[in-house]
């Protein structure tokens, strides 16, 4: 029996029955998805769970809704939906194995041919052999670009639409935000037509939503958009009017301009513009005009041919859109203005390719916009929402003025099971020798763990600083990049003497329990970088507003992610581990109190004698 479970079931069943918002702040160990999804199933209302992984959206689906169902002898249906780039997509798949492949990509089409065969529901989770970055496991889904929809000759046998329908005859569907946002945005890619009928949003892991939001209320444009496009064309132009030799030609000059305009910003390695009035990107943009003059052409001739075939009266469709997209960009002044009063432009460029970004600063006109015309409860949940105890930061990051709140620690003894150790001497963390420092000072505590720690870092770059520096140590290293995250955690959970080098994914979203994780080190006070285009855009406009931007967005953004990478250490009862934070601010500058205030309480030391103490009395209290 936890007492704050109980609290916060009761809290979200009066929310639910009030068509209200709740603000929910519920410590690790609290038990928030049985406390949630208990009067969820007891309303008898259309509930949608929204979470930000799709690890626990299947969590969620299959094993706690299962349960909760068989606890209460609830009958209520249940559905998971994803994205339509998790389902398999027969169309994509039939044209796929009409071109020519080398043997490789053979024998991954006789992988797909198989699951096919034996899949009930599409969900791509299940193709297994293939990597999760092949190219072909995008090949073979659909966007909602190159969807055919109804016409489409493989429709009735579209896993897409058979998801939709379940999702739509359901009284609980499980979803995540990047489709909860996808739909609410108007981009329409899964389930548009049921939002009107949900009676309650209860929204998991909400510490995501604002920046997710924002993200989905930008536009986009890249090369590798730009590039699929053209291979789409040629196919519908190949298939369906193969004689139209002017479609055919103008749809290969789209090529020139593409390449040209990649070529002139890319330099081999990967970097941020957000200042247009450098050379090359006059280049870059004269390049982008002349494709879409290239691109008008395509668009008349396509409207000429569409009526020959359906691929081509959709590629007409997309061409409009596309260019629509363009306008956007190549409208926008390539100058110090470029910047409108409320948006954030930049171009992202790789080796592989480009994508151009124009992203609103905030999301709470929208999203508040959003809660009112849903007319339905809303939960939001998580165990990061407040700093400094209030929720002020995340309700403004949303535009929600009118809620309830309720926020509960952890019931678990910080005091006893943990230790905050916070190296004493360490240079400034802007210092060149910073991390050599730090790791100078996690080598005795690494002893006394032997092993057995997450060190996670606020940048590749000292993440792999920290790895030289460590490499002759006694531990067996994992480190991010070497292979895929659940397979870094499989193989750390696994050793004995494992240490875990990683930068921001893995934060949060990890839950490593028992003895094989008994220290977790964060070696800087994770705060955006200041470069960020967009937190400069949002911290011009709360200075004219008279607002400082490190007080009300720098810092709560990184209370919040500090207390995701702390949450990493304490997740069960029977857990014990040493906390080490290195950056000197936390107590060399004001504002540390409000990072220290808004962690749970546990002892605090600047003396190692204290963390040695510490795991022997738990080593002894384990072999006892």
């Amino acid at each position: 029996m936890r007492e704050g479970q109980r609290e916060l079931a009761v809290s979200i069943a009066r929310n639910l029955e009030e068509k209200a918002v709740l603000l929910a702040e519920a410590g690790t160990g609290t038990g928030k998805t049985f406390a949630y999804l208990l009067p969820a199933l007891a309303s008898g209302q259309k509930i949608l769970v929204s979470t930000a992984t799709k690890n626990l959206q299947e969590q969620i689906h299959s094993k706690d809704l299962p349960l909760v169902r068989k606890v209460l002898g609830n009958t209520a249906r249940v559905a998971l939906l994803k994205g339509r780039r998790n389902y398999f997509c027969p169309h994509h798949f039939h044209q796929l194995q009409q071109e020519d492949h080398d043997s490789a990509a053979r024998r991954e089409l006789a992988l797909v041919a198989h699951f096919a065969e034996r899949t009930r529901d599409g969900d791509l989770a299940g193709l297994e052999g293939i990597a999760e970055d092949a190219a072909i496991r995008q090949a073979i889904t659909s966007t909602a670009d190159n969807c055919l929809g109804r016409d489409c000759d493989f429709f009735e046998d579209c896993f897409v639409q058979k998801a939709r329908q379940k999702a739509k005859e359901a009284d609980v569907v499980v979803v995540n935000h990047h489709l909860l946002l996808a739909d609410f945005a108007l981009k329409s890619d899964g389930f548009a037509e049921i939002l009107p009928d949900i009676d309650a949003f209860i929204i998991d892991e909400a510490h995501h939503l604002p920046q997710t939001a924002i993200q989905f209320l930008g536009e986009r444009l890249s090369y590798h958009q730009m590039q699929v496009f053209c291979q789409d064309a040629r196919t519908a132009q190949r298939e369906e009017a193969a004689d139209d030799l002017a479609l055919q030609k103008s749809i290969e000059t789209l090529a020139e301009p593409a390449m040209r305009a990649h070529k002139s910003v890319a330099r081999g390695d990967e970097y941020r513009v957000d200042d247009f009035g450098q050379a090359e990107c006059a280049l870059f943009f004269a390049a982008l005009h002349d494709w879409g003059e290239a691109l008008a052409e395509v668009v008349r001739l396509l409207h000429q041919a569409a009526a020959r075939g359906k691929l081509l009266a959709n590629m007409a469709e997309r061409a409009d859109k596309l260019q629509a997209l363009l306008n956007i960009f190549l409208t926008q002044p390539e100058g110090e203005d470029a910047h409108s009063k409320t948006q954030a432009r930049w171009l992202d460029v790789s080796a592989r390719g480009f994508v151009l970004n124009l992203v609103p600063v905030n999301a709470a006109g929208r999203f508040a916009g959003w809660i009112r015309q849903s007319e339905a409860s809303w939960t939001f949940l998580s165990a990061t929402l407040t700093v400094n105890g209030e929720f002020t930061h995340f309700a403004s990051e949303l535009g929600i003025f009118d809620y309830d709140s309720i926020r509960l620690d952890s019931p678990f003894d910080y005091r006893r099971q943990a230790v905050l150790y916070h190296p004493a001497g360490l240079p400034q963390p802007n210092h060149e020798d910073y991390t050599e420092a730090l790791m100078d000072a996690v080598r005795p505590v690494l002893a006394a763990s032997k092993g057995r720690a997450f060190l996670l870092f606020t940048s590749y770059r000292a993440m792999y600083m920290a790895e030289r520096a460590l490499r002759d140590e006694p531990y067996t290293f994992f480190v991010q990049g070497q292979a895929s995250k659940e397979r870094l955690l499989a193989d750390f959970m696994a050793s004995k003497r494992g240490v875990l080098l990683a930068t921001a994914s893995f934060w949060e979203g990890v839950d490593v329990r028992g003895d094989r994780l008994v220290c977790v080190v964060i070696d800087k006070l994770p705060f955006a970088a200041p470069n960020d285009p967009l937190s400069k855009v949002r911290h011009r406009l709360m200075q004219e507003k008279g607002l400082s931007p490190f007080l009300h967005d720098s810092l709560p953004q990184a209370v919040i992610a500090l207390k995701q990478g702390v949450g990493r250490l304490i997740r069960d009862s029977s857990d014990y581990g040493v906390l080490v934070i290195g950056d000197p601010r936390l107590t060399g500058k004001g504002y540390g109190k409000v990072f220290l205030d808004s962690l749970p309480r546990m002892t605090r030391t600047t003396d190692l004698a204290v963390v040695k103490r510490f795991f022997a009395y738990h080593e002894a209290d384990d072999k006892a």
